[in-house]
């Protein structure tokens, strides 16, 4: 049996090399800029159409309580959120549902932004990367891909709820007993009028719909420090162990 003579190895060997150099050299900043395009709006399809789902029904109850103008405003702002758009003062009816949004968005986009990333550092580390015009065009969609990461992710969460311990048929409620803050880093500050009026803190998570939100306060240990919130528009409840339930309203800016 004969064996390969070691100058048609090195033809091989080199024959490898320039395939892989000549896929490296194939890719461009143009291609990449139009794979990314692609690839993040099929990513973020379904995330689309659960939004879309969730807020229609929004719309149809201001419809139905005769808020037109809530109603249109709200779909302006659908539309908004679908096409990667900040709404940095949301209907309060959707508040929490778009901040929702803004976390599933972001989790679709990362492998998609990843895999552009690394296509683009592979880029500036082949021969091209030397070329003065290849790098300028490789910075340009290295930056639009960064500020996709936060276009559209910019709504606002009404971060005052009052609290209270009664709520009457008619949806109105008692005296403010206090206030939750919510930041948007997840952090929580609960603001009693009783007698410890000491700010206590905690930590907050919505699910994926946000209509539901799971609250932690530090100052409580095991399941007793574990609140529900379930939120409705611009009202919710909060079901707190060892306590009756608390009836939340959104706060109303000041003047």
């Amino acid at each position: 049996m004969k064996h390969p003579r070691p100058h048609f190895l090195f033809f091989l060997a080199a024959a490898a090399v320039l395939l892989l150099t000549t896929g490296a050299l194939a890719d461009t900043a143009a291609k990449i800029a139009a794979d990314y395009q692609k690839q993040a709006a099929k990513a973020l399809e379904r995330v689309n159409e659960t939004l879309e789902k969730a807020t229609v029904p929004l719309i149809a109850d201001l419809v139905k309580a005769g808020d037109g103008a809530g109603a249109e405003a709200l779909r302006e702002q659908l539309k908004s959120k679908l096409a990667g758009e900040p709404v940095l003062k949301p209907q309060e009816a959707a508040a929490v549902l778009f901040l929702s949004y803004d976390a599933a968005r972001l989790k679709a986009l990362e492998p998609v932004q990843k895999a552009a990333i690394s296509r683009i550092d592979a880029m500036l580390g082949s021969s091209e990367g030397r070329k003065l015009d290849v790098v300028t065009e490789l910075a340009k969609v290295r930056e639009e891909i960064e500020l996709s990461r936060s276009a559209g992710s910019a709504t606002q969460l009404p971060e005052v709820w009052t609290y209270h311990v009664t709520e009457k048929p008619d949806g109105s409620v008692g005296v403010v007993y206090g206030e939750m803050h919510f930041k948007p880093d997840g952090t929580v500050i609960m603001l009693d009028r009783g007698k410890d009026k000491t700010p206590k803190p905690g930590q907050w998570k919505s699910n994926k719909k946000g209509d539901k939100i799971t609250i932690k306060m530090d100052y409580l240990k095991g399941d007793e420090g574990v609140w529900q919130m379930e939120v409705k528009g611009s009202t919710a409840t909060m079901d707190c162990p060892g306590v009756s339930r608390r009836y939340m309203r959104i706060k109303a800016p000041q003047a």
